[in-house]
Order: structure tokens, then C-alpha cells, then sequence
């Protein structure tokens, strides 16, 4: 499962989940090609309405494999869910 956070960099900067790989909601249309290759794709953001928009723009681009995490980063904190330092 690829894991990616479309979340702006200074909200990336308080942590990450796991392993999520970093792409903007605004870089998403020019870097989908990125994630071709993945398996499963869960998009997420801080609550989940950008998300959704990214797994949709995945979706028009053929990566049918696509989804949001609901509730996004927001949610995944609310249940103690460990998070990690950005890359960026």
C-alpha cells in the first residue's frame, strides 16, 4: 500500500503518517505518474476533503486503486495512531 499525504508542507511539518510519501494536492495533476506502480494508493490530508479530491484525480488518470482515508491525518491522531517526521 503506497500512502500519500497531500497536505502542504507546513502542515506536513507537525508529522506524517508512516512511511506516506509527500505530494501537495496542487503537485498531484503534474506527479500522479509517481504512483503508477502502487499496489493500493490511500490518500489523505488533515480531514479528508482534499483527499477525497486527490484519490478522484487518481481515478480520472486510470489509477482506479485509489482511495481517501476518511477523516484524514485528524482522525488517524484521534485514535493514537503513531505519526512520524516529514521529509521535507
Amino acid at each position: 500500500m503506497t500512502v500519500v499525504d497531500v497536505r502542504e508542507p507546513f502542515e506536513t511539518a507537525t508529522g506524517i503518517i508512516p512511511g506516506a510519501i509527500e505530494i501537495p494536492l496542487r503537485e498531484l495533476a503534474s506527479r500522479w505518474e509517481e504512483l503508477k506502480s502502487a499496489d493500493e494508493i490511500v490518500c489523505y490530508c488533515a480531514s479528508g476533503a482534499r483527499s477525497y479530491n486527490s484519490a478522484m484525480l487518481l481515478r480520472k488518470n486510470g489509477l482506479i486503486n485509489a482511495t481517501s482515508l476518511e477523516g484524514g491525518i485528524t482522525a488517524w491522531r484521534a485514535i493514537g495512531a503513531e505519526t512520524a517526521s516529514a521529509s521535507s
